[in-house]
């Protein structure tokens, strides 16, 4: 169970970088912030990347 869950959070936190790297709005001064802070802290960091910092939300990726 452990690494069924450890594998959703790695997957979750890849998926979160690629779409902090392809958001073209965000400059790179503000997307290394977010990547450090998705790194960081791998549960909560994508839920606020997804809810508050992501520049497009209907924009799945």
């Amino acid at each position: 169970m452990i690494r069924i869950l450890s594998l959703l959070v790695l997957v979750l936190t890849v998926i979160t970088i690629i779409s902090i790297i392809k958001d073209p709005a965000k400059p790179n001064g503000e997307k290394l912030p977010w990547a450090i802070i998705v790194l960081v802290f791998p549960v909560f960091g994508p839920i606020l990347w997804f809810a508050i910092g992501k520049s497009d939300p209907t924009d799945r990726w």
